[in-house]
């Protein structure tokens, strides 16, 4: 999330504090400066950079004057830092990932400014998402203490396809998506009933993939429950291309049954 514009100023000024008496009294030179992350956790090779929608965007860059506004027309410069990576329209900020993987670093300039450099990662197209371990399974609660049953998935890339067999690789990075289909209308994150939850405990519908292209969330009947739990709750996972079609991943969406039972660890 990108900072404030008093926290932005803040940090300007502290740099600024030891030199530059031109800032301090023209209100229209630029102040700050601030390169926003991209809004999805990658981009896949060979790609340019999306939102979450599917459609391309470039990187978005805040520039402040000292009336603290916002320059909108202000020549900013953008460049990679890890050429070998990514190619970045040094005008438009579009990214564009070559044929490798990996994580590059952008920065962007405007003026005498230049920005904190932002991490862009390009991973492996996904061609395959499958469940790790059970996908109808019990989970037995007792009140007054967090009882949980966690569920797996591993989105991988078929680096050789049509060859039947072949060994998948695992792609990291990549957004996965879990919804609570059954009971209809479940909320996620509500601590006096059933959740699904991160591993901070933490209502969550979204995961990561992590080095080895796994992802995870769990069904927690909290401590705090206050609601008779439903019998069963059934999760259904997806994960979908990065393009404006946004079709699914094979084997999405991976549905897991959990039946909600009283008594035992």
């Amino acid at each position: 999330m990108g900072l404030s514009r008093q926290a932005l100023l803040l940090a300007a000024l502290a740099v600024w504090s030891g030199g530059c008496t031109e800032v301090g009294t023209n209100p229209d030179a630029f102040l700050a400066i601030e390169l926003q992350a991209p809004t999805l956790p990658s981009m896949v090779q060979g790609d340019t950079l999306r939102d979450s929608t599917g459609v391309p965007v470039p990187l978005r860059v805040t520039v402040l004057n000292g009336r603290n506004d916002t320059v909108t027309d202000a020549p900013v410069r953008f460049l990679a830092l890890d050429t070998g990576i990514v190619a970045v329209d040094s005008v438009t900020g579009l990214v564009t990932a070559r044929d490798t993987t990996g994580q590059a670093r952008i920065i962007a300039s405007a003026g005498a400014l230049q920005s904190a450099p932002v991490s862009v990662i390009v991973t492996l197209s996904p061609d395959s998402l499958q469940a790790l371990g059970a996908t109808d399974d019990t989970l037995r609660y007792s009140l007054g203490v967090d009882s949980s049953r966690t569920l797996s998935l591993r989105l991988a890339h078929d680096s050789t396809p049509g060859v039947p067999g072949d060994s998948l690789v695992p792609v990291p990075a990549y957004l996965v998506r879990f919804a609570i289909v059954a009971p209809a209308g479940f909320p996620i994150g509500d601590s006096t009933q059933v959740m699904l939850v991160d591993d901070s405990r933490r209502g969550s519908a979204l995961d990561t993939t992590d080095a080895q292209g796994s992802a995870s969330r769990r069904v927690l009947v909290p401590r705090t429950l206050a609601v008779a739990p439903p019998d069963s709750l059934v999760i259904e996972a997806t994960a979908v291309r990065q393009d404006r079609a946004r079709s699914a991943v094979p084997g999405s969406p991976v549905r897991f049954v959990v039946h909600i039972r009283a008594g035992g660890p």
